[in-house]
Parts: C-alpha cells; sequence; structure tokens
C-alpha cells in the first residue's frame, strides 16, 4: 500500500471498491475493512472467489494454492465482497480441489492456447469479418492483464436492431474479466465499480450507448479512462456525528481506467470526437451465428445448452487461474511503426501477444481497424483543411491570409448563405465559417494570429506542419520494428513492481501458511 492510499483511509467515505464495513469508526480496537475485488500490492496476487458460495482470496505463492478471508494491513482488512455486494460476473468454484484441478490446466496453458479457446467460443455467437472475429478474443485475453499494460483501445459495437452488438457485449461479459454490464450506466455506477484506490478492478460493459455526446460527465470518464493513473474528482456531502448531526463537503477521488466495450445504434457525432478517437467500432449486421449466447445463458433445461455454458464457464475460470499465474510475468517492450495516439491505442495488445503465433493475426486485424479509423478521419474537414496548409505552408511561406484560405473553403461544392458572408455551407461538411476555420488552425495546427501588413493572417510553424501529417496520413499496416539490440524486457519496471510488492512485510497477508521471514521475499529470477 502506498503512503497516499494509507493517508486517505482515515478522511473518506467509501464507495464499494475501498468502502467502509459497518465496523464502527469511533472504535479504535477494530480494524476497517475495505472491500476490493482484487489486491495487487501484497507479495502476490490477490482474486476474490468464491469457494462453495463462501467468498475468500485466492492467490498462489511459488506454486502453492493460497485461500484466505482477510489480507491483514497492520490498522486495516483488505476483505472480498459477499454476493449481496457484487456488481460484476462472480468467479465461482465448488471446491479447493476444483481450483487445484484449474490450477493445473492453466500452467500447461500458453497465450496461443488460451487465444484459441477463446476465439472458438466468439466464433460460436458472434458472425462478423474475420479481423472482428480476432480482435474480440485478443480483447477478452487482454481484459486480464489491463492492470499491467496500462492503456488500452475500447470497443464499439454499431448495427441496427437484431445486429447481434447486444450478443457481442454478452460474451465480453460471461468471458470478460470482472465486467459490470448495464444499460445507461451512470457516472456515480462506475464511480462505486471502478473505486479509489486499485485500478483495474475489473472492465465496464455498457449496451444503448446511443446519445453519448450529451452526457458531459461519462464522456470525462470515457475519455480519460483509457491510460492508467486517470482519476476524476468530486465533492460529496458528508454527516458526522459529534453530538448533533453535522453535514461536510469532502473531495474524493475515483479511478476511471479500464477496458470498456459499447454497442449503440449508431457512432458518435462529433461531439463526442474526443471519445471517438479511442474506440475501434465493429459494425454488426443480421447473421447466422450457430448459437444464440442468450439461449445458451438461459438453457431452460436443455442438455445442449447446460454443455455449451459449462463450457463458457470453464473456460472463464481458466482464464482467471492464467491470469493469477502470469500477473508477474516480465511482458518485454517492443517498437512499432506508429506513433501517438494509435500507438497508445495498438501497442499493449500487440505488447501482450508478442512473439505469439497469434500475433501476426492480431497485428494484422488491428491494422484494418486503425485505418478504417484513419480513412474516416481524412474525410473529415479537419484533414482537407490540413491538406490546404501543408500545402500552403513552403519553405519561405509561413504566413497564411484568411482571404487565401477563405477562396479555398469557396473552391469546395456548396453554396453562399445570405446574410452571412463569413459561412458557407458545403457540401461535403455543411456550414464552415471563418471562426471555424480560425479556431482549427489554431487549436489543432498551432497557429498564431498575424497581420502580413495587409491583411489578417495565421501563423504556421512549418516543424509542426510536418509532425502532424502522420495524423493525416493513410495507413496500410501496423509493423513490429526490430529493435532486438535494445529491446531486452521491462526489467526496470519489474524491478520496481518487486519493490512495491515484496519491500515491505506489512503488506504480507498475516497468516500461518505465508508467515515468512523478510529476507526470504527476494526478487525471484528472471525465467
Amino acid at each position: 500500500m502506498t503512503i497516499a492510499e494509507d493517508n486517505l483511509f482515515d478522511d473518506l467515505d467509501y464507495s464499494l471498491v475501498g468502502k467502509s464495513s459497518s465496523i464502527d469508526k469511533k472504535d479504535t480496537t477494530k480494524k476497517k475493512e475495505l472491500v476490493f475485488y482484487k489486491y495487487s500490492k501484497g507479495p502476490s496476487l490477490a482474486e476474490a472467489i468464491f469457494i462453495n458460495n463462501r467468498p475468500m482470496f485466492l492467490q498462489i505463492q511459488y506454486g502453492k494454492s493460497i485461500l484466505s478471508e482477510t489480507i491483514d494491513l497492520d490498522d486495516h482488512l483488505i476483505v472480498p465482497p459477499d454476493k449481496s455486494s457484487y456488481l460484476s460476473k462472480e468467479y465461482v468454484f465448488s471446491s479447493e480441489e476444483e481450483v487445484e484441478q484449474y490450477k493445473k490446466r492453466a500452467q500447461k496453458e500458453t497465450l496461443d492456447s488460451i487465444f484459441k479457446k477463446t476465439k472458438s467460443i466468439w466464433n460460436k455467437y458472434f458472425e462478423n469479418n474475420q479481423e472482428a472475429l480476432t480482435l474480440c478474443p485478443a480483447d477478452t485475453i487482454f481484459t486480464y492483464f489491463q492492470d499491467i499494460m496500462g492503456m488500452t483501445h475500447y470497443v464499439l459495437f454499431v448495427g441496427d436492431n437484431s445486429s447481434g452488438k447486444s450478443n457481442a457485449l454478452r460474451i465480453f461479459y460471461h468471458l470478460g474479466y470482472r465486467p459490470q454490464f448495464g444499460v445507461d450506466t451512470t457516472p456515480a455506477n462506475i464511480y462505486n465499480f471502478l473505486g479509489q484506490f486499485e485500478e483495474g478492478q475489473g472492465i465496464i460493459l455498457e449496451d444503448e450507448l446511443d446519445n453519448i455526446e450529451d452526457d458531459d460527465d461519462k464522456m470525462k470518464i470515457y475519455k480519460s479512462g483509457y491510460v492508467s493513473g486517470a482519476q476524476v474528482t468530486r465533492m460529496y456531502d458528508t454527516t458526522t456525528n459529534a453530538g448533533k448531526n453535522t453535514t461536510t463537503k469532502r473531495q474524493q477521488k475515483y479511478n476511471t481506467f479500464c477496458f470498456k466495450a459499447f454497442s449503440a445504434e449508431r457512432q458518435p457525432n462529433d461531439k463526442a470526437k474526443g471519445f471517438s478517437e479511442r474506440i475501434f467500432p465493429i459494425k454488426c449486421t443480421p447473421g447466422s451465428p450457430p448459437y444464440d449466447i442468450s439461449e445458451i445463458t438461459n438453457d431452460a433445461g436443455d442438455l445442449e445448452h447446460k454443455k455449451l455454458y459449462r463450457e463458457i464457464e470453464d473456460l472463464r475460470k481458466l482464464l482467471l487461474i492464467y491470469r493469477i499465474l502470469h500477473y508477474d510475468d516480465q511482458i518485454p517492450d517492443i517498437e512499432l511503426s506508429i506513433k501517438n495516439r494509435d500507438k497508445q491505442l495498438c501497442k499493449p495488445l500487440i505488447r501482450l501477444f508478442n512473439n505469439t503465433k497469434a500475433q501476426e493475426e492480431i497485428v494484422g486485424s488491428l491494422s484494418r481497424f486503425l485505418a478504417e479509423k484513419h480513412n474516416k478521419k481524412l474525410d473529415s474537414f479537419d484533414a482537407y483543411l490540413f491538406s490546404i496548409i501543408s500545402d500552403l505552408v513552403k519553405e519561405d511561406n509561413t504566413i497564411v491570409s484568411n482571404e487565401v484560405l477563405r477562396n479555398s473553403i469557396l473552391s469546395l461544392p456548396g453554396t453562399e448563405i445570405p446574410n452571412r458572408p463569413h459561412s458557407y455551407h458545403t457540401e461535403d461538411f455543411g456550414v464552415v465559417s471563418r471562426t471555424r476555420v480560425t479556431q482549427i488552425c489554431k487549436d489543432k495546427f498551432g497557429a498564431d494570429k498575424g497581420h502580413n501588413g495587409q491583411q489578417r493572417s495565421l501563423v504556421f510553424n512549418k516543424s509542426t506542419i510536418r509532425a502532424l501529417k502522420t495524423n493525416y496520413s493513410p495507413i496500410e499496416e501496423i509493423k513490429i520494428i526490430d529493435n532486438s539490440t535494445t529491446n531486452t524486457s521491462n526489467t526496470f519496471n519489474t524491478f520496481w513492481k518487486g519493490v512495491e510488492r515484496n519491500g515491505s512485510y506489512k503488506d504480507i497477508p498475516k497468516s500461518s501458511e505465508t508467515s515468512r521471514n523478510v529476507a526470504d521475499l527476494g526478487f525471484q529470477e528472471d525465467k
């Protein structure tokens, strides 16, 4: 536990993840209980599961499975949620023996074998192009390592009624890592689920996301939540009892980072541009997959459906145990041919599957989705305006007059608007005003207002324009650059992860099964 977290515990009222229990806070002889789905700051990752309906934490240390009801942190107890307080789909095992069976199976699995199993399930319940049927299984596995990778893209299933978009979310629900699945999810729902301390407590799945551009609070969460470390701050009224009821306001921070998938009948409009830049849209049309996931999960006693549902549940539990076993694996860094936002969206998934048989297929899928995003961007007014600017800004010309820009806009097919001399209705981009053009040039192309001695102008930086060209250029494929001479592994990050996890004895769960000398908590040798 970090010092910052420890200090926060004394002052905040908690949402579900990191929530104070009903223990009387005035009784200092009792420890505060904090409810977590997963806790990663001890000597090994702890995951909340149920053993025959009994909430427990599962850890695997040095190959040995350890089950505990709490994790003792001096003056606090980390406890798993009970069934009444779960906001995500639980992981249920019938016995300790079943956990051991899954552990033995997971030890034999690889990313390739897990990917093959996951893709097989997706093919049974979702019909789409091959790129989508590669991305979705890969993302399903990625959800189990999201908190390690620290960045993610989002997925948006788009289509009309009966197109299978909601069923795609249901597959994520039954296979993904601790999903919260809902319609019209509110910001408060998200805060309560993702909590204040441990990032990546699960994933968000939201059905019927139409009109997201009208929800400013949710937009802020989704725009920030694709990168680790993002938080939103909220003020809340709290009541204390010190002789009389007193209401005060307190400031609290909540995590927003996790993988998210959505469904909608249309893609968001230009008001949600920041959100749209973080998603890969998957277009859905009515199809005929071999099975309907909704029927399988509500089998009504059908024996075949029962068997298929057991297959889904089996893979889900196997994925969780695989996560616990491989949580501390080193994941070598890679260098890609793409940069900036494109790299942020694609690199985590490619890096996870680097040097696997599935890598080429996954890179091809991401290349296709990234190319589609760029093609859509190239059809935008911003791209058209940038093409004009880049042509005008030559070696000896960084000043572009407003009149030149206006004439370039007037060359587009369209009509002038009566009584609005500074606006023009284009056939492709709608109404374009001089104010809009100036604002885009300043905000996105780094221009400053100027004057060329005769008329108002915009002053551009040639280096900035050259750097922006990659944002408005087509992409054919993503390439992994050979950096074998420098790319050994993320040893630095792994070292400091070890310091954080093993450097303090107080983070060790206090049970007879895990008690050991501090000297025994040295770093494991790289495999």
